[in-house]
């Protein structure tokens, strides 16, 4: 009897043993895969974080060089330098081309200074078409008369297709970040093209701000072999001087230029990083988590077919999460022996008691064995048990595991205000130096009918500017806000449905006029209803944007048709069809579309709140209900029913 207990003991601790290791070495490895898990999804956001502060970037240099071109004077003296380099021969003209271009230097320094020192613009060039022709470099002005066709893409189609553009392109000089605006021109009343300005800058200011609110280090990758076919030989040894190519990449830009250097020395991580794309730690005193995304210029950027001229190299300190994972993976070994030894004492207590009343019960009633055997199947019951819920609470520990790396939401949206607030602040300093100068006049009794005009002109423009720019600052802040359950600010009133819809549509006029795309809108008076018309004209507003936006992709040669249609549902319902024939909705997307911050345009600046604000707005503030539904090349259908009248957002005022 001792040495079956003994066998049996033996075998239930083999058993529990190599459950508990099993369980051990399963949660190792889904502990390691929720820590990669997380270091890859934290340096995506950082990736996200880093294509919407290049877009907000190039916004801001797109109305810097638009703001530019706008200035009547600019445009004068450009359009006198076209006709004298027409007139001289092209390519750098001659003497009279040399005097405007002095003329217009001297009118843009002051102006430059405060670009340069407020928002970090590095260059200023204006470029004659066809092509690509450069008349003057204000950041440069000895460089003048080269031709860039072949490599300053942004500059040929904004001259070729007379519309802004905007991207990373390599230059002459250096490379950089670009936003290229058309000028424009009266000569004998008649409007005609000049040329482009061109606005540019490095990724230093970027880079510096995403350091404080990422905390994760960046490095632009340049491939050398781009740079050394169009950059100028001198200006390519200056660049080399400062900052020498390593395995192939020259660092545009960095946050810490000994780490870039030392990281790309190191062949071992090109393969994973550079070919493959994924997340690589680098081991050591100080471990590195590590990703590098590809990098694509303007042309890269308009043809999918094109190679990448680079890479966006990430990485961020690693030490504490493999610390804490190692210390909670060492936890878990501790926590293991502890039940290993406890479920053995368990088991050694049981199987001693059990042993005893057997031994007990063999001696002093024989006739009672069937009744000892049933209470050992019991306790052994009651350890299988045991056991299983040993399972259950590790599989509780690991499922804890995994949604401990589900943490942070996407970061940095308040930096997409940076643009209009910057190109606001331009304006407002413009129309400041316009104002002293024409002050200036008036006390010297020196002011003409010309100056007083063009005081107008300009003034007017850089009200406009700063009136638009200060709107899309609001608009923002109001979008954003609008995420927020707080809505007491909403009111209700009585009004007709179709009116009202054809308000909105003249309210989306200033949108569409630029465009191709139509707006029909098809609805019979008098449709009266008693809710929220702000809330109507946010839902009609953010569904034609996303159409324009997702839909039509803001093609200017595509002529898209987005349709809305009222009929009664009973005395009491209405239901809004809206339709467009866009791209449509691909069938992985459209479960997703109504979750916030959800959106497959974020590297073109997208935010992801349109269609949450549609969702929240038409269940929560006008009571209905909203489907969709869409086919990719298809268009798109949204049916949305609610009732004439609601008053729950008015009685949460109330309150």
């Amino acid at each position: 009897m001792v040495t079956r207990s003994s066998r049996l003991f033996l075998l239930i601790s083999l058993f529990i043993l190599v459950s508990d290791s099993f369980f051990v070495w399963l949660n190792y490895i889904s502990s390691r895969d929720a820590m990669y898990e997380s270091l890859q999804d934290e340096l995506s956001e950082a990736g996200s974080a880093f294509n919407i502060s290049l877009d907000s970037n190039m916004d801001m240099l797109e109305q810097t060089a638009l703001f530019v071109a706008s200035d009547k004077r600019v445009q004068e003296l450009f359009l006198a330098g076209k006709l004298a380099v027409e007139s001289e021969g092209g390519g750098a003209g001659g003497m009279e081309s040399d005097r405007i271009r002095q003329q217009l230097y001297e009118l843009l320094e002051p102006g430059w200074s405060e670009m340069r020192k407020q928002f970090k613009v590095r260059q200023l060039h204006f470029h004659l078409p066809p092509g690509a022709l450069s008349f003057l470099r204000v950041h440069q002005r000895e460089k003048y008369g080269d031709r860039l066709d072949e490599i300053r893409h942004t500059v040929v189609d904004a001259n070729q297709l007379q519309r802004t553009t905007r991207g990373f392109e390599i230059g002459r000089p250096y490379a950089g970040i670009r936003g290229v605006s058309p000028v424009y021109a009266k000569d004998e009343g008649v409007r005609i093209h000049i040329g482009v300005v061109e606005a540019g800058m490095s990724f230093s200011q970027i880079l510096d701000l995403l350091i404080r609110h990422t905390h994760v280090n960046y490095a632009v990758l340049i491939k050398q072999q781009e740079l050394q076919h169009r950059v100028w030989s001198e200006s390519l040894k200056q660049l080399y001087a400062g900052r020498p190519p390593v395995s192939g990449y020259y660092i545009e830009a960095s946050s810490d230029d000994e780490m870039s250097a030392q990281l790309l020395s190191d062949q071992e991580l090109h393969q994973t990083l550079f070919d493959e794309g994924k997340i690589y730690i680098q081991d050591g005193a100080e471990p590195l988590a590590m990703v590098a995304l590809p990098f694509y210029d303007y042309q890269g950027r308009q043809d999918p077919e094109r190679d990448h001229i680079g890479h966006i190299l990430m990485w961020r300190d690693a030490s504490a999460v493999i610390a804490n994972f190692n210390k909670s993976f060492n936890n878990n070994i501790l926590f293991a022996v502890a039940v290993f030894v406890l479920l053995e004492l368990i088991l050694y207590l049981g199987m001693r008691r059990v042993t005893q009343q057997l031994e007990s019960e063999v001696k002093f009633q024989t006739g009672q064995l069937s009744e000892s055997n049933s209470k050992l199947a019991q306790r052994n019951t009651a350890l299988i048990h045991s056991l299983h819920d040993l399972k259950a609470t590790q599989k509780q520990l690991i499922e804890s595991e995994k949604m401990a790396s589900l943490a942070g939401l996407v970061a940095g949206v308040a930096h997409e205000i940076n643009t209009p607030v910057g190109t606001s602040v331009t304006a407002a300093s413009h129309l400041k130096d316009r104002v002293v100068k024409i002050r200036q006049h008036f006390e010297r009794n020196e002011m003409t009918r010309t100056d007083l005009d063009g005081f107008f002109d300009s003034s007017e423009k850089a009200c406009d500017i700063l009136l638009s720019n200060l709107q899309r600052s609001a608009d923002l802040v109001k979008s954003f806000k609008q995420v927020a359950v707080d809505q007491s600010s909403l009111k209700r009133r009585l009004f007709d449905m179709c009116d009202y819809l054809q308000e909105i549509k003249q309210s989306l006029q200033p949108r569409l006029k630029y465009s191709r795309h139509r707006l029909e809108i098809e609805c019979q008076s008098p449709i009266e209803l008693n809710t929220c018309p702000g809330v109507l004209s946010q839902v009609i507003t953010n569904l034609v944007f996303n159409s324009l936006i997702h839909g039509f992709g803001d093609d200017p040669d595509q002529s898209g048709l987005m349709r809305i249609e009222v009929t009664s549902v009973g005395d009491s319902h209405l239901r809004l069809l809206y339709t467009d024939d866009g791209a449509g909705i691909a069938e992985r997307h459209i479960d997703k579309i109504f979750e916030p911050f959800y959106t497959t345009n974020r590297e073109a600046g997208g935010s992801g709140l349109g269609l949450h604000l549609v969702y929240n707005s038409v269940t929560t503030h006008l009571g209905g209900v909203i489907q969709v539904e869409s086919k990719p090349h298809a268009g798109v259908r949204f049916i949305i029913e609610f009732p004439r009248v609601f008053s729950h957002h008015e009685d949460k005022d109330d309150q």
